[in-house]
């Protein structure tokens, strides 16, 4: 009987693995492919880099707080023409930018390989994208340049729930260095 209960036990857990690595998140896979291309020192520094900006943009209170619902909220308020200011000094995606030559052709690499899936074409994260290219397409005054407009659909394509993951939240602090 106890051989029976531990059989299914071990079943069951290795079935509840298999299956939580098929629904893993392709956010999951470019964040875990773009760290472990960085030494530990770089990983520190953009760590760090993320915290002291959330840090400031919570004490000029654009963000209410870490948590995902400060960003989703963030949007929301943006896209409804509200005004934010988003003035500040922090020069963000610069103290983020990767500058080593081996680590970004490892992160390159990584990244063609992760696109080149199934499981890219059904991602939210391939619609993100397609909005990057559709605003960096667009021409300065035109309405896909506005953050209203970009705001909007952020918002169309992702949930305070995407905002758990550390790969959206850094996207929203490069979105409000963009428009600052």
């Amino acid at each position: 009987m106890k051989t029976h209960t531990l059989r299914y036990i071990i079943l069951f857990f290795l079935f509840t693995i298999y299956c939580n690595s098929q629904n893993k998140r392709i956010e999951f896979d470019i964040q875990e492919c773009m760290m472990n291309c960085l030494s530990t020192q770089q990983k520190d520094h953009i760590n760090t880099t993320i915290s002291e900006y959330e840090s400031l943009l919570i004490k000029k209170r654009i963000l209410k707080s870490r948590e995902p619902e400060s960003y989703y909220q963030l949007y929301e308020k943006v896209a409804k023409g509200e005004v934010v200011d988003f003035s500040n000094a922090y020069e963000f995606t610069s103290k983020i930018r990767v500058t080593d030559t081996v680590a970004n052709k490892k992160i390159s690499k990584c990244f063609e390989q992760i696109v080149n899936t199934e499981r890219f074409e059904k991602s939210k994260f391939k619609k993100i994208i397609e909005l990057e290219n559709r605003w960096g397409a667009a021409q300065m005054g035109d309405k896909e340049r506005s953050p209203a407009w970009y705001s909007q659909n952020v918002i169309k394509i992702l949930s305070i729930e995407d905002f758990e993951l550390e790969y959206y939240r850094t996207y929203a602090l490069t979105f409000i260095e963009r428009f600052k």
